[in-house]
């Protein structure tokens, strides 16, 4: 591996900074190196690697179904979003200086997925046929529900969201009836947890707008479990 490398992925994954680049340098390998020389680097590896990364973003696009989220990034001492689009093969990030719906709409380009996961930020939705929130997310709202409290609703709504999970990761591959069949079983238990509470919590009344289409989207919920993980950063409330 060349310095070239090494110092991309310091600073484009690791995040340190060129001020501590320089310092890396000198110090592992007795290099004495400048931020401007730095600078020059990392812009010759942006051209280098444009096509790959062109091919990848092709790649998502081409998925009928799209994972995505955003979280901050700092760029020239300013709040940027990166946002990561993803599918079950490959995942495509790009740096924009806005969280809002214009991003995912110019990442696509015109096409339309057949379905597309998310966390509830209006951002992320409304850019395919269907829309799933992402398990992950809301299985954290449901926790959070209980840990302000929710004895009743919040405990079995999380157990319905992980087997909603466990369908897509155990058998990615079932026959429509079959999975028509774990999203009847899954509804009538929400209905039946449902009646047996008090009023619902808002976070699990929204929660439970992203139900219907997650039994039924096998490819999704493993989506959910491998690219959309829970985070700290609530940033779709």
């Amino acid at each position: 591996m060349g310095i070239a490398s090494i110092v991309t992925y310091l600073h484009g994954c690791q995040m340190v900074g060129y001020k501590r680049l320089t310092e890396v340098c000198q110090g592992l390998f007795g290099l004495t190196i400048s931020q401007g020389v730095i600078a020059n680097v990392l812009a010759r590896v942006g051209k280098t690697i444009a096509e790959p990364a062109e091919r990848i973003a092709e790649e998502v696009r081409a998925s009928e179904a799209i994972a995505s989220d955003e979280t901050s990034a700092r760029v020239k001492g300013k709040t940027w979003w990166q946002w990561t689009f993803g599918c079950a093969t490959a995942a495509a990030f790009v740096i924009a200086a806005t969280r809002g719906k214009c991003v995912p709409t110019a990442f696509l380009a015109g096409v339309k997925p057949k379905l597309w996961l998310s966390d509830r930020l209006p951002a992320q939705c409304k850019h395919a046929e269907e829309h799933q929130f992402c398990l992950a997310h809301l299985i954290r709202d449901a926790q959070y529900a209980i840990d302000h409290g929710d004895t009743i609703f919040a405990p079995g709504f999380k157990a319905l969201l992980k087997d909603a999970c466990a369908v897509g990761r155990r058998w990615p591959n079932l026959a429509d009836a079959t999975i028509a069949a774990h999203r009847r079983r899954l509804e009538r238990e929400l209905e039946r947890c449902s009646r047996a509470s008090r009023p619902m919590p808002r976070a699990a009344s929204f929660a439970t707008r992203g139900l219907s289409t997650a039994a039924t989207s096998s490819s999704c919920s493993s989506s959910a479990a491998t690219l959309s993980r829970p985070t700290t950063r609530a940033s779709e409330r």
